[in-house]
């Protein structure tokens, strides 16, 4: 993880590669569980919930030598390395795999499908005026959101999957 202030984090932790400064350190650790719980409560409001934290990292921290990175949510793992192409694109290689909930068409019955999918993608800050390939994902606010990836990865392979059930 790396040292709380990033100029003093060792080069390869995520802090020393993706923090701006001690308070956008770019992740928090507890060195215990108690002390976790503390934490959370003072830096956490009630009405905030850890479900609804994302995983995000700002274009300008990604850097033309690959970084591999793993994010899970729920049932859904994403391991992917991320590599500058230029200014505005990020290259994503990697794979999703783990379990999804689908529902039943017929009887409406919940059940876990497990997936294993390759994933090459192109990551942009800027719309795309001109598209070259359909394997995009649009981030206008300039941050690369995990979750956002995930959702979206997700969403093509159940329609397809839903589509192929149908047939």
């Amino acid at each position: 993880m790396g040292a709380t202030n990033p100029k003093e984090a060792e080069a390869g932790t995520i802090r020393a590669d993706f923090a701006d400064s001690i308070d956008a350190n770019a992740v928090h650790g507890s060195d215990s569980l108690e002390n976790a719980e503390i934490e959370i409560a003072f830096f956490f409001q009630k009405r905030d919930s850890l479900k609804r934290l994302r995983v995000k990292i700002p274009f300008s921290k990604v850097t033309s030598t690959p970084k591999s990175f793993k994010y899970t949510k729920n049932f859904l793992t994403l391991e992917c390395k991320l590599k500058k192409i230029d200014r505005d694109s990020v290259s994503l290689e990697g794979k999703i795999f783990g379990k999804i909930s689908l529902e039943c068409d017929r009887c409406a019955v919940d059940f876990l499908e497990k997936v294993d999918w390759s994933l090459k993608l192109t990551l942009y800050k800027t719309v795309v005026k001109d598209l070259k390939d359909l394997d995009i994902i649009e981030f206008i606010n300039s941050d690369i959101d995990f979750e956002t990836i995930l959702d979206h990865v997700k969403l093509i392979h159940i329609n397809y999957y839903i589509t192929i059930v149908k047939m």
